[in-house]
């Protein structure tokens, strides 16, 4: 009577990209374009690079850094300039690939500067002689690629703040930008002008751009002994506990960091921090405080008229509701993302939320329009070069034939993510194609490769610190197990991933892992205990708002109480999971659930 069972299970925890680490997530209330800021034109948005090192030492590279993170903060601190993020700049030029070479021309620097959204981009090199600095700093109008203005300062290198200030003063003529005496000096006092901090702050900034994260954290711990309240180092530490799962941790930091701003009046790198704060909650999925977060950042990027950034949070909010399973109100914020992108010429943007577009149609089983999204990204992609982004659709299209039950296919596009991914060093995408690749050799029955890309997966992330990877890899070689009748080994795997989920904090994780081994108890026959798991995790995702667990859970309930003899019981769960399964648009498994239901006796 129950041969779909296993369709019903959950059997593997899939591989989908979500775009949240380094864009803005805030709630917008009403999702329509008309009602956004259009970024007045008082307004400039700038991008500062990272000065390239001509000293041919290479112990200096921390320098470049240094140099445009102080101008950075000092130039975010004027009013009517908008300076792009240095996480989110970061993440552009590593996928352009120009963070391994340091070097950024007049060309590249258009190529940045659009992918950013930037009206203008400052970009420079350095040299150093004895105890002397020179440093040089160019201006690129980012629409025309010309050099707009140019600019040399030379002095004691104990005096560099000095000289940071005159190209932050130069940077403010250039771009017709008018400052107060008021302005100017909260400009000087931004950065911390302890030389110490300086260095190591530039040097934990370096190794964390490059992917060396116990180095990051190294020079940070040594910035926050030098000054615990330096918001930038409380906030670089968040992103390195986040990086490694330990969400707790990274929104003590957070907050801290947004505190700090806060007093200091500093509302670009405020809305960051609060911005974090939200993505940390939705990752955890405590998605109602992600909200909260999200619509106070929001407020800022609107008053401060920062379009990219206003585009990128409604298409993250669209993520929290995709999350959900509220995939029509997901379109509702990723379609008005679009539209700003596209006015605004924001190509990485364009890309993104196309992709979005077509992971809310895959997760409704409209998979021609899926594809049709996923394959515009795409073409964005190769034009501008972002070969990231080009991973991830590519694995995302390999969802699509997933899906479908087309698994060579699926297998054809997971292995290009894969290679790409491996060429350009993005080890916690390889870990997850690793895994996609795992599921579809265990849907094929195909256990033991399964395992082995399992096992590759869970070596990489456990490696790298990203424990939510770990915590899914170490789930599903639970299922695999649990498919093979390996019971016992396979609530071992389950326990383990338990714990991870438990100790960062990560809910959805929780739910999974209650309803699998809700499932195993089920095989046992062991329907009381079954019962229990599955309640624990419908519990979770009710509070969460998590609707596809629901409807999971309630379709795993009703077929423990079904094989009790409880028919009434199954008919009432299964009835509410098809409410679910039909408002998600879900239609295959409502009509199979529905199936199931005719079959019980009366």
């Amino acid at each position: 009577m129950f041969g779909s069972r296993r369709k019903i299970h959950m059997l593997l925890t899939r591989y989908i990209r979500l775009v949240a680490a380094v864009v803005l997530f805030v709630f917008i209330v009403c999702p329509t374009s008309s009602s956004f800021a259009q970024g007045s034109p008082g307004y400039k948005r700038l991008a500062v690079i990272p000065f390239k090192n001509l000293t041919g030492d290479l112990d200096k590279n921390w320098l470049g850094e240094g140099i445009a993170d102080t101008l950075s903060t000092e130039l975010g601190t004027i009013q009517s300039l908008i300076l792009v993020e240095r996480i989110q700049l970061a993440k552009i030029m590593d996928e352009l690939r120009l963070s391994q070479t340091g070097f950024v021309d007049e060309s590249t620097a258009v190529q940045v500067g659009k992918l950013v959204a930037a009206k203008y981009l400052l970009i420079g090199s350095y040299q150093m002689g004895g105890a002397e600095i020179l440093i040089n700093a160019r201006l690129v109008e980012v629409e025309s690629g010309k050099i707009k203005e140019t600019a040399r300062v030379r002095g004691k290198f104990d005096n560099i703040f000095d000289l940071q200030d005159d190209i932050a003063a130069r940077v403010l003529t250039w771009v017709n930008t008018t400052a107060g005496p008021t302005e100017i000096q909260r400009m000087k006092a931004a950065p911390d002008r302890n030389i110490d901090v300086f260095e190591y702050l530039s040097r934990a900034r370096t190794e964390f751009f490059a992917g060396r994260t116990d180095k990051a954290e190294e020079w940070v711990k040594k910035t926050l002994a030098a000054n615990p309240e330096n918001p930038a180092a409380v906030m670089m530490m968040g992103r390195i506990q986040e990086r490694r799962g330990k969400h707790r941790e990274a929104l003590t930091s957070y907050n801290k960091a947004a505190g700090i701003y806060k007093g200091k009046k500093d509302e670009n790198n405020y809305a960051w921090a609060l911005n974090n704060i939200g993505m940390v909650y939705d990752s955890r999925g405590a998605y109602d405080d992600a909200l909260k977060f999200y619509n106070r950042s929001l407020d800022i990027s609107k008053r401060i008229g920062d379009e990219p950034s206003i585009a990128m949070t409604l298409n993250n909010i669209g993520v929290v509701y995709w999350s959900r399973g509220r995939y029509d109100e997901a379109l509702k914020y990723f379609h008005p993302s679009l539209d700003i992108s596209r006015r605004i010429n924001d190509d990485y943007g364009v890309e993104t939320a196309l992709m979005n577009i077509g992971m809310v149609y895959n997760s409704q089983g409209r998979f021609d329009e899926a594809l049709r999204y996923y394959k515009q990204s795409l073409e964005i992609n190769r034009r501008i070069g972002d070969e990231a982004g080009l991973s991830l659709v590519l694995g995302n299209i390999g969802n699509v034939y997933d899906s479908q039950g087309r698994f060579n296919e699926a297998l054809d596009y997971y292995n290009r993510s894969l290679e790409i991914s491996r060429r350009i060093g993005d080890e916690p995408t390889v870990a997850k194609t690793l895994m996609s690749i795992g599921t579809i050799y265990a849907k094929q029955g195909r256990f033991d490769r399964a395992l082995e890309y399992f096992k590759q997966s869970l070596g990489i992330a456990k490696r790298i610190g990203e424990e939510p990877t770990v915590a899914t890899t170490l789930n599903n070689m639970g299922m695999v197990n649990y498919s093979q009748g390996r019971y016992d080994e396979a609530l071992k795997f389950f326990n383990q991933s338990l714990e991870i989920s438990r100790r960062i904090g990560d809910e959805p994780g929780i739910s999974r892992t209650f309803n699998n081994m809700g499932m195993l108890f089920d095989e046992w026959g062991r329907y009381g205990e079954a019962l229990k798991y599955y309640n624990q995790s419908l519990e979770i995702s009710r509070r969460i708002g998590d609707e596809p667990g629901i409807a999971r859970t309630l379709s795993n309930i009703g077929i423990s109480y079904a094989q009790m003899g409880k028919y009434f019981e199954a008919r009432r769960a299964w009835a509410e999971a098809i409410t679910y399964y039909e408002r998600m648009g879900d239609r295959a498994s409502a009509g199979e659930l529905r199936n199931e239901m005719n079959k019980l006796p009366r």
